[in-house]
């Protein structure tokens, strides 16, 4: 009996060995579950605020954009008008030119009735000053009209280029900061 009585003790401590052993694997399984669904909140809770700062960045840039394009825009205006300035003044130096032209000719009229020059003389007098007065004025007319032309040609060049290197880098910024991450349920 005494037997007995060991044995059903060893069975009673062992099935207490068990329970307890049975509690103790449930408490550190749903502690487990438990830190599982925390850190899956927290995965998620990071991927929406790095998701929502990438949209803003990206709204950001295109609002940049849209900026930087009305400000193409405006400039393009402004080359097109200072182009019509250049082409008036272009058409003020041909005037000017055939001005002078006339004025050429009654100067060298006046000349020979005045000096009793012959006409190839006085042509030639007037056409030397004339010419000097001429070319110096038209060079430095047309030095000034390129370089104006050559100045914005390039700015434009510049604008359109940078245009295109921000547009096409919104596209790339878009497409490489957009990411899945798939998070358990």
């Amino acid at each position: 009996m005494i037997a007995e009585g060991g044995l059903r003790a060893a069975e009673d401590a062992a099935k207490r060995i068990r329970e307890e052993a049975q509690r103790n694997a449930e408490a550190h399984l749903r502690e487990a579950i438990l830190q599982a669904k925390e850190e899956a909140h927290r995965l998620r809770s990071e991927a929406e605020r790095e998701i929502q700062q990438q949209r803003s960045e990206v709204q950001e840039i295109e609002r940049r954009l849209m900026q930087r394009e009305e400000n193409l825009d405006r400039r393009t205006e402004q080359l097109d008008r200072r182009q019509d300035a250049l082409d008036d003044d272009v058409h003020h130096l041909e005037k000017d030119r055939i001005e002078v032209e006339e004025v050429r000719k009654r100067a060298l009229g006046e000349l020979e009735r005045m000096a009793n020059l012959s006409a190839d003389e006085a042509r030639r007098l007037v056409m030397a000053q004339v010419e000097q007065e001429m070319s110096r004025e038209i060079a430095l007319h047309i030095r000034e009209t390129e370089q104006r032309a050559k100045e914005e040609a390039e700015k434009r060049a510049r604008n359109i280029i940078a245009l295109a290197i921000q547009r096409y880098a919104a596209d790339h910024v878009a497409e490489s900061t957009v990411s899945v991450v798939e998070l358990p349920s």
